[in-house]
């Protein structure tokens, strides 16, 4: 998968996995919606299949359109999808299970942060 350089903090990704993941069978551990920012924060946990699983924590800055992820209904991820646009970033969050209520979530921000890549112990 092409490295996504327009997202602040990339390297720290690539520097943990050697390359740039789907994120599928990842889980969303919490996903934060600050309506006065209008930024996202979300947490994911690399999925069983990585030799050394982790936590990576993303910032979505100023979300120009938002949906409602209930992460809760499918937190497992089939694929975190970015895409450079010139009104900025387009997420597209593509969920594991897609049933007649939910199909998945996208939203376009400003900018997308890779805030941390933790180790889990």
């Amino acid at each position: 998968m092409k490295i996504p350089k327009y997202i602040k903090n990339w390297q720290l990704i690539i520097d943990y996995f050697g390359y740039w993941p789907t994120f599928h069978d990842d889980e969303i551990l919490e996903i934060k919606y600050n309506s006065k920012k209008k930024n996202i924060s979300m947490k994911i946990e690399s999925s069983q299949w990585v030799e050394y699983p982790c936590i990576t924590t993303f910032l979505f800055e100023n979300i120009k359109k938002d949906s409602d992820y209930d992460y809760k209904h499918c937190p497992t991820i089939a694929e975190l999808e970015f895409k450079k646009q010139a009104e900025g970033v387009l997420v597209e969050l593509s969920p594991c299970w897609i049933d007649d209520n939910y199909r998945g979530s996208k939203w376009l921000c400003d900018t997308v942060i890779v805030e941390n890549v933790e180790i889990i112990k």
